[in-house]
Parts: structure tokens; C-alpha cells; sequence
């Protein structure tokens, strides 16, 4: 009796185990295919249009604008499994 409960507690593992890593594999969050979305609808000209490249900084952080953070912080809401809900 001891050996069958060993046998369908591990099979219980290897079946959980499995679904997680099923799970880890998949995409994502919500994802709409290419060709279903919308056109774009732009009514101005695009940044890289007007904006010459040598006129914008090296470097960019949000995190560090003259000193002040402009971003919240790392919401973790995808333990024990990834659903794509996290928001940064």
C-alpha cells in the first residue's frame, strides 16, 4: 500500500510539474494578431519626422529626470504562475 501512494504522489508531482511548465511556455497576456488590429490613426507628423537625432541626449531615464523618479514600482502579481496582468 505504501509503494502505490508513493507512486500516485509522485505521479501528482510529475502532472503539476508538467502543467507548469506548459504554462511558462505560452505567450502571455492579451495579444491581438497583426493583421487584426486597427490602422493607425495618426493626425501628426511622427516624432522622427521633426526630431533630428543629434538634438536628443545619449542617455534617458525615466527613473532620473534632474533628480525626480517619474515611474511606480514593479507590481509582482504573477506568482505562482505568469498571467501577463503585472503592471511597471
Amino acid at each position: 500500500p505504501d509503494g502505490m501512494h508513493t507512486m500516485l504522489a509522485r505521479g501528482r508531482q510529475l502532472m503539476l510539474a508538467s502543467a507548469i511548465m506548459v504554462a511558462h511556455a505560452l505567450p502571455h497576456g492579451h495579444r491581438v494578431a497583426k493583421e487584426q488590429r486597427p490602422p493607425s490613426v495618426v493626425l501628426s507628423a511622427l516624432p522622427s519626422e521633426h526630431v533630428k537625432d543629434d538634438s536628443l541626449p545619449e542617455q534617458f531615464d525615466w527613473r532620473n529626470v534632474q533628480g525626480i523618479s517619474y515611474v511606480t514600482a514593479n507590481v509582482n502579481q504573477h506568482i505562482p504562475i505568469y498571467c501577463g496582468s503585472c503592471w511597471i
